[in-house]
């Protein structure tokens, strides 16, 4: 892969990689959090303490009330009545189970709110993902724009209108699902594949879950059992280092929205990419961190900042650059048996890291670089037994697409 050729994409407006596409899907990766970020400075301490504690309350319903069937749908026919059924049992046994678990509300209205919040916005963003999976990434952006504003008008409706946090919020969700109607008014799906919604849902799901899970658990670890100072620097070197996960994810989502391109071609094309912004951000980043320490909060010890962020920013950076390219790959292009396999796997070490959190609590680690180098060898074994399998097995070329074996 040149880079002239990588040149000529981005300024071409039917490849995938092109600046309008590129840009497009880009900003909506980063609406949702700008939105967030705004609501901290409009309500007080007091609101966006309630705010905080249904919308993340409902992001763990909404992970597993999709349970994957944002890939699944892509794969699978379905009657829209069975999906609605499955992800409204999906969101109720998850609500059910963390409410057993730590509480979260009491009041009946709260409850409520939070399920229909996290039902709507699971039907919403499975369609939505559904239209970028597709090659539709206009009709995407526009609809998680949609997304952006309506939470957005959560600020006024509470400020102005004096209206309740949680009714706000499930109305944000019922106006988002409503604006993705239109899109989808006319699907005409009878069947009733249950077995399969679940069974390829679930594949996603485990492997979309398994990293994201390694990496709160490193977190969870930090601020209960290292010493407040070493826990803040930790912490806030992770908010300089998550950008990277973005700028994956960004690739990835890229990918998911490409129509008929050789398979191979880009992924070498979107490694390529994701090398140069990787590059990019973190040779920016690390002159900041070294040269510019008055830019650092005062509220960290930034000695021990600097010696973590270095540390941790390099074995992270290696993994998003094959991280993302891969997944997207194997998502949009290869066969659900591979995904499948995958799957099994990522199962077995999803308990094992469990087993790791509780050994982490009696050994009583402190050691951020004993903790990250435990971290990595988790996520890296995952990421080199996905890529044997992703590549294991005979690939044909027929009528000028690539077609992989099912695996």
């Amino acid at each position: 892969m040149k880079f002239s050729s990588l040149r000529r994409s981005l300024f071409d407006k039917r490849d995938i990689f092109s600046i309008q596409r590129f840009t497009l899907i880009g900003t909506t990766i980063f609406l949702g959090k700008l939105v967030l970020l705004l609501i901290a400075y409009f309500f007080d301490e007091s609101a966006y303490n309630i705010f905080n504690k249904a919308y993340y309350t409902a992001s763990i319903l909404i992970l597993f009330g999709t349970f994957g069937f944002n890939f699944a749908v892509t794969r699978i026919k379905i009657s829209p009545v069975y999906l609605f059924a499955s992800v409204f049992a999906n969101v109720l046994a998850a609500l059910v189970i963390l409410s057993l678990i730590s509480h979260p509300f009491s009041a009946p209205f709260e409850i409520i709110s939070v399920f229909l919040y996290s039902f709507f916005s699971c039907l919403a963003g499975i369609y939505v993902f559904r239209l970028l999976f597709s090659g539709r990434y206009i009709d995407y952006t526009k609809l998680t724009f949609a997304f952006a504003v309506f939470h957005l008008l959560i600020i006024p409706a509470v400020l102005i209108l004096k209206m309740n946090i949680f009714f706000a919020l499930a109305a944000s969700g019922l106006l988002w699902l409503l604006s993705c109607y239109p899109f989808f008014k006319n699907e005409k799906n009878t069947e009733k594949n249950l077995f399969d919604l679940y069974k390829v849902g679930g594949a996603a799901f485990i492997i979309n879950s398994a990293v994201p899970f390694a990496l709160v658990a490193d977190k969870y670890i930090v601020n209960n059992y290292f010493p407040v100072d070493a826990a803040n620097a930790y912490t806030f070197a992770w908010g300089l280092t998550a950008p990277l996960f973005y700028i994956g994810n960004l690739i990835e989502r890229i990918i998911y929205s490409s129509e008929d391109m050789n398979p191979e071609k880009m992924l070498k094309k979107s490694l390529l990419l994701l090398f140069f912004l990787i590059l990019i951000y973190v040779s920016a980043l690390i002159s900041a961190v070294i040269f510019l320490p008055g830019l650092l909060p005062s509220s960290v010890d930034r000695l021990l900042l600097k010696d973590i962020f270095l540390f941790m920013v390099g074995g992270y950076s290696l993994y998003v650059l094959f991280h993302f390219p891969l997944n997207g790959y194997l998502f949009k292009f290869l066969a659900v048996g591979k995904q499948k396999r995958i799957a099994v796997i990522y199962f077995i070490f999803l308990v094992l890291l469990v087993l790791v959190i509780i050994s982490a609590g009696a050994m009583e680690i402190k050691d951020y670089k004993f903790l990250l180098a435990a971290i990595w060898g988790v996520i890296f074994t995952l990421l080199g037994i996905k890529t044997i399998i992703i590549f294991a097995g005979n690939k044909k070329e027929k009528d000028g697409k690539w077609e992989m074996e099912n695996g």
